[in-house]
């Protein structure tokens, strides 16, 4: 996972699991935090970066 790189959170493997065919909202990497092991994203939705776990998410796009 690096900067530009679009990503979309997780889907859990449990009963509470989304449909698979249930659209996921990407958002873009802005920045690679150090501390806590966060990533700053910007969703689409959003005016602002969040910083979310790296864990709970999953690259859906490279960038170059």
């Amino acid at each position: 996972m690096k900067v530009g790189d679009l990503i979309a959170f997780r889907q859990k493997e449990s009963e509470l699991q989304r449909p698979t065919d249930a659209p996921r909202t990407p958002g873009i990497v802005i920045e690679m935090g150090a501390q806590y092991n966060r990533v700053g994203v910007l969703w689409p939705d959003g005016d602002r970066i969040d910083y979310e776990p790296q864990d709970w998410l999953e690259v859906i796009s490279e960038s170059w």
